[in-house]
């Protein structure tokens, strides 16, 4: 692990970055760090050794500024162990994460975020979001942003009453908290940052928000996953609905339930398993039994008292699953596994149908007939050889 000489500065947020192939935005979020009106802050850059001019961009950043702090992450294992890392190499008060090929949206952001944090004295503080779409548009993200409508100072919440999973780098967090808590990313490849993010949140019991752009996130498409990368993303699922049910965070369980069951991660199941991956299947099986259907069924019948708190949860659907028989709820994934191997049955069924048709007709014709009379002597000297033998 490489580490450059820190500034003498007492840093009040480390802002903390995973690099690795970003030359196409490095810049761009590197200004975005450094150009911010609080000048007390460490940029702790973990980077693995990259493919194209990243780690040479960065180098030549940290030689012009000593807030930037490099740390090589020797491993290959994700992103999450990545932020992990920069974690505990970080001196702040607080942290804040940048994604190399993202940007924060205000010059002011983090002093106004560390400024609301210190007077309001919470260990998480946040702001507004918006995106940047693949057509080069900047659009508004909604999280956040009714809530504070008429509210120009800020509001104090309360966690259990929101209990959001999404967008963790909309805020600042307390460092000595994550510390003391063991708030950290998940270790699998994806879907490593809402266990952090749950995590903290739940630690500290509430957080503030102000009305300030703080981030832009660069959306490049829909999540296609390789069979890893769906392995590894159900090991993130399935330890948010345990921690989500062990710690009667209801609306949290229900969140992570839909998210399974639509959109672009229940894609990603369906064509694993019509790919016939029993992994997959597996996999899904254990974390099904991991549902609360008491948590769901409150959620559920109770929707619409729920408008505030998931506004801009970019939940992929509000539509309710139903229960089966029995008031448990089953992944719509599995649904579609079963189907698949229903169609399959009927399908052999249908093809062994055809060739018991078959021998039949076979054992019925003349040429069977026939051929069987003619070996039958033949067979009879065979069997007296034998005994004699």
């Amino acid at each position: 692990m490489l580490y450059v000489a820190r500034s003498s500065i007492n840093p009040k947020i480390s802002v903390i970055v995973s690099v690795w192939n970003n030359e196409d935005y490095i810049d761009v979020s590197m200004k975005s760090i450094l150009g911010q009106t609080l000048q007390e802050i460490e940029v702790v850059c973990v980077y693995r050794q990259s493919d194209d001019r990243t780690t040479g961009i960065l180098k030549e950043y940290a030689k012009n500024d000593s807030r930037i702090v490099l740390v090589e992450q020797k491993d290959t294992k994700g992103c999450g162990p990545a932020k992990n890392l920069g974690i505990r190499s970080a001196k702040g008060d607080f942290v804040a994460f940048l994604d190399a090929d993202d940007y924060f949206a205000s010059a002011s952001c983090l002093e106004l975020l560390y400024t609301a944090a210190i007077i309001n004295r919470v260990k998480i503080c946040g702001g507004l979001r918006t995106l940047l779409q693949l057509d080069g548009k900047v659009y508004e993200h909604g999280i956040n942003r009714k809530i504070l409508s008429g509210h120009p100072d800020g509001l104090l919440l309360s966690y259990r009453d929101f209990q959001n999973d999404y967008h963790f780098h909309n805020y600042i967090y307390e460092r000595r908290m994550l510390l003391d808590n063991g708030c950290f990313f998940g270790t699998w490849l994806v879907y490593d940052d809402i266990s952090f993010h749950i995590r903290a949140m739940s630690a500290a019991e509430k957080f503030y928000i102000i009305p300030v752009e703080m981030y832009c996130y660069r959306i490049h498409g829909a999540y296609v996953w390789n069979d890893v990368q769906t392995l590894e993303s159900i090991k993130g699922f399935s330890d948010v609905l345990q921690f989500s049910d062990e710690h009667d965070l209801a609306l949290l369980h229900w969140k992570t339930f839909q998210r399974m069951c639509f959109g672009e991660y229940h894609d990603n199941f369906v064509r694993h398993l019509q790919a016939g991956n029993t992994e997959v299947y597996r996999s899904l099986m254990v974390a099904n039994c991991l549902v609360n259907a008491g948590k769901i069924r409150r959620i559920q019948e109770s929707l619409d008292s729920y408008a505030v708190q998931l506004e801009g949860a970019d939940l992929p659907s509000l539509d309710v699953v139903p229960a089966l028989e029995n008031g448990e709820y089953v992944f719509p994934s599995l649904w579609h596994a079963v189907e698949n191997l229903n169609q399959e049955k009927l399908r052999l069924e249908n093809r062994c149908g055809k060739l018991e048709k078959k021998y039949e007709a076979a054992m019925n014709s003349k040429t069977y007939r026939l051929g069987s009379a003619m070996l039958y002597v033949p067979k009879q000297i065979m069997r007296l050889l034998g005994r004699r033998r």
